[in-house]
């Protein structure tokens, strides 16, 4: 899409897939290239894996696919959960946070080197102690909510 385009967004849309592993309450987080300037990089910055909507796609196709793409996983989609603003390689994009879950116990992954460089699953509190030692990308105050928001949503239903 090029910038005079009309039907260009005010922000790309993005699609991050809160994946929950039912029976341990964890959540998977991947450590991308990193696409921010030089000064800003660190040696690992983590964060859950997501990608950019293609034209005409839903967020819950979106998801679906990218996690297929980047990690190898079927997930269960619940619904949006979260979003927040942010620049991404260099544009400004809208991150719609995706509740999702995995089959238990979780298959493994299979990564997509040009997307993930590697993968965990972490519990909350270790998610939060990453933000506080600078090597998570969001920061405590979003973790929180959308882990609780996310929770919440996996735990009231069956899938989107």
């Amino acid at each position: 899409m090029k910038a005079g385009d009309p039907r260009a967004p005010y922000a790309r849309l993005a699609v991050v897939a809160l994946i929950r592993e039912p029976g341990e309450a964890r959540w998977l987080l991947v450590r991308a290239p990193l696409h921010t300037p030089a000064h800003l990089a660190a040696e690992e910055l983590w964060a859950p894996p997501g990608g950019r909507l293609e034209r005409d796609e839903s967020l819950k196709e979106a998801v679906v696919r990218e996690m297929r793409e980047e990690v190898g996983l079927e997930v269960t989609v619940f619904g949006p959960c979260y979003a927040y603003l942010t620049m991404h390689k260099g544009e400004r994009t809208l991150a719609v946070s995706m509740a999702c879950r995995v089959p238990v116990p979780a298959p493994p992954l299979t990564l997509a080197p040009a997307e993930v460089l590697d993968a965990r699953w972490v519990i909350t509190e270790e998610w939060l102690a990453m933000a506080h030692d600078g090597v998570a990308l969001w920061t405590a105050e979003d973790i929180r909510r959308a882990t609780l928001l996310a929770g919440t949503l996996l735990d009231l239903g069956t899938g989107a």
